[in-house]
């Protein structure tokens, strides 16, 4: 689960929240050869949600989650399946 991922905004567009995420992809993927890691979860704020999506992020089906359809609202959630990567990220 990512709890924060932000890039100040005088740098933001230069590609680094982008960087960090593949950091933490590849970390997930290398991890998941030793451990049971399938998702890479993450709170979306609203404005973010297109660009997670752009990086392969999907979104949970509200009903799946065990959490109250207010607090979905706020930020949905969204998942990284590492098994559909399969060696996109090194």
């Amino acid at each position: 689960m990512i709890g924060r991922l932000a890039v100040q905004k005088e740098y933001q567009h230069l590609g680094l929240g982008s960087y960090l995420l593949k950091i933490i992809v590849g970390k997930a993927l290398e991890m998941s050869k030793t451990v049971g890691i399938r998702l890479v979860v993450l709170t979306a704020y609203h404005e973010n949600i297109n660009w997670y999506g752009k990086r392969g992020f999907e979104m949970c089906v509200e009903k799946h989650l065990k959490i109250s359809k207010t607090e979905y609202r706020k930020r949905p959630f969204m998942y990284l399946d590492l098994k559909q990567l399969s060696g996109e990220i090194e």
